[in-house]
């Protein structure tokens, strides 16, 4: 191998002559903060799974301060009755937690 294809091969050879910054996403202002155990681009299901048991504890503590339904679902942009079932989810993960 000649020189020219060695450095051809270096300068090619991956990420590791690249500098990427770290700009985080809409979950944490940093890759290496991040509450995920994968990024969300990487496992997209994984995401929604997070924001859906983020907005069901956040209906949860907003019903416990004594806020009412409608105004939870304005607050979180979902209908009425999607604040009932993430309630009712809410509800059975914390007895299914007491429970162990």
């Amino acid at each position: 191998m000649d020189n020219h294809q060695e450095y051809f091969l270096r300068q090619t050879d991956g990420p590791t002559y690249n500098q990427y910054p770290d700009k985080g996403c809409n979950v944490s202002p940093s890759c290496f903060d991040c509450p995920l155990a994968r990024c969300k681009h990487d496992d997209p299901a994984q995401y929604r799974q997070w924001l859906s048991n983020l907005k069901d504890s956040q209906a949860y503590q907003s019903r416990m301060q004594g806020a009412m339904i409608h105004v939870i679902a304005e607050q979180l942009g979902i209908t009425e009755r999607t604040v009932f079932r993430q309630l009712a989810r809410h509800t059975v993960y914390l007895d299914e937690k007491e429970r162990n």
